[in-house]
């Protein structure tokens, strides 16, 4: 059946012949969802994954409504309706692109967040080494004071709390974007929102518990100068 179809189609006159070949196309991307696993993959991998699952999608579906206007530009003129092709055909072809325009929104809404989840993630990911680290007994002198610039390399020059926070209201927004579409996936949607709820929390947790730390260290450090300081 969809053999006989697909020849139909592409056997299609004018102007529908091009059009044809952009519903296949769409309708294949549509169709073959993630060919990996992300959670069998480091941050900075899922976003380089997700960058290029969007530029290909961008790439095909940026010309979806010029093609759909086409469309119904055909489909209404007299000479090609019932006269080149079955009306029947034609509304066939136009419920697919009709799924297709909507289909294309909710993916292309789903790997807009994902990107800058993943850019999130890699920031994450660099937060909890640093604070495995700190969590871990702070040693001898040089080793406290080994722990206490990479915090402040990380934490000061780096400044990764910071560079969450300036991402977390386009991840937000990139969220509520998902979540306002007609079509979605309801666990997706609500999977995003928890989300970026976890970002926020995280960030208010982290920011309190990275200020003790910082405190914790610069004692440690000077107790310990004052005991090397007293056998001088």
């Amino acid at each position: 059946m969809n053999l006989w179809r697909q020849k139909i189609d592409f056997n299609l006159p004018g102007e529908l012949r091009p059009i044809v070949e952009w519903i296949y196309r769409a309708e294949e991307v549509l169709a073959r969802g993630l060919n990996f696993d992300p959670a069998t993959l480091v941050p900075d991998e899922n976003l380089q994954r997700f960058t290029q699952l969007h530029k290909e999608h961008v790439t095909i579906f940026t010309e979806k409504e010029t093609i759909a206007t086409k469309f119904q530009r055909l489909k209404r003129d007299p000479s090609i309706v019932n006269q080149q092709v079955a009306i029947e055909h034609l509304n066939s072809l136009d419920e697919r692109l009709n799924i297709i325009i909507v289909s294309s929104d909710e993916r292309g809404h789903y790997l807009d967040f994902e990107q800058i989840h993943w850019k999130v993630q890699i920031h994450f990911a660099q937060l909890e080494h640093i604070m495995e680290i700190l969590n871990k007994k702070q040693g001898n002198l040089a080793q406290t004071e080994q722990l206490f610039q990479e915090y402040k390399r990380k934490i000061h020059d780096e400044k990764i709390i910071a560079t969450i926070e300036g991402l977390l209201p386009e991840l937000t927004r990139k969220a509520q974007n998902y979540g306002q579409l007609r079509k979605k996936d309801d666990q997706t949607s609500k999977g995003f929102n928890a989300y970026c709820e976890c970002v926020r929390k995280t960030l208010k947790s982290a920011a309190l518990d990275l200020k003790t730390k910082e405190h914790m260290l610069q004692e440690t450090l000077d107790n310990w100068k004052v005991y090397l300081s007293s056998y001088d």
